[in-house]
């Protein structure tokens, strides 16, 4: 079988060689050659596929060309898809799959995610883990994987999150909670990896001047210049797997991939 592959990321080189050592056959796409696009039935994007242009990131192909010339019934892997796109009928019935709906993938990239965190966490602060005063807010997928892992490296983990299927999870986990009537508490680490915007009142009670503050979200959920002004820095991560992890984090996309050959029927 042979997969298309259009664009690229720090993940391409890993994600490429596993598929090749998997047997799959790739051809890689340009505007040259977009017409090739109809010799394959699964086609691959980065993980952060479009540019704001509808460019696919890495490459001058845009998505509409895409689009126009994928075979029928093609399968198209990609990740941060706009909701419009996402929303578009097709009369080939194309259909476009976001690596962060699988949920290993999204497991195992959790874990990369919490990795990668640690690593910049301990290289910018010369600190190692064993006994940090850690506070992780929000506790889905990353979050988890993060206090999980600070807990194997014996820090002293506090979790921040309102929902209460989550603080179930957390004290399950040994982490203990930080509540919004507590008393303020300046942890020495904080990951923030909540879907949500936190109001600065509540991140004040967290922090101070000594703190690192770790924002993991894609838009930034934190109010970076608001804190700043008060003097506490705040260090806004995104991509960290494919930044630091990249062996690993193009493993994980081609074995998702692997995963939809397969259901696919061909491999």
């Amino acid at each position: 079988m042979q997969i298309a592959i259009i664009g690229a990321d720090e993940r391409t080189p890993a994600l490429k060689r596993c598929l090749m050592e998997s047997g799959i056959g790739i051809i890689e796409i340009t505007e040259q050659n977009i017409r090739r696009l109809m010799q394959s039935q699964i086609i691959v994007l980065p993980l952060q596929a479009l540019e704001e242009d509808g460019r696919i990131r890495g490459s001058r192909v845009k998505i509409g060309m895409v689009l126009s010339y994928a075979a029928e019934r093609s399968v198209i892997y990609g990740g941060c898809f706009p909701e419009v796109l996402t929303r578009r009928p097709s009369g080939r019935r194309i259909r476009l799959v976001d690596y962060m709906e699988d949920e290993v993938f999204r497991n195992e990239n959790a874990g990369l995610t919490a990795e990668g965190c640690l690593v910049e966490a301990m290289t910018k602060s010369r600190c190692c883990v064993k006994g940090r005063n850690c506070l992780v807010a929000g506790f889905g997928y990353c979050g988890r994987a993060m206090a999980k892992l600070l807990l194997s490296l014996e820090a002293e983990v506090t979790v921040y999150d309102i929902k209460e299927d989550c603080q179930r999870v957390a004290m399950e986990m040994g982490c203990s909670l930080w509540q919004e009537n507590a008393e303020e508490q300046n942890f020495e680490w904080i990951f923030y990896m909540a879907d949500k915007p936190c109001p600065i009142d509540t991140v004040l009670k967290w922090c101070d001047e000594k703190t690192y503050l770790w924002d993991i979200t894609t838009g930034g959920g934190l109010p970076a210049e608001e804190l700043e002004e008060k003097g506490i820095h705040v260090e806004h991560l995104t991509a960290v797997p494919g930044r630091i992890l990249t062996e690993s984090a193009g493993i994980i996309l081609a074995r998702m991939i692997e995963r939809g050959a397969a259901d696919y029927g061909r491999v």
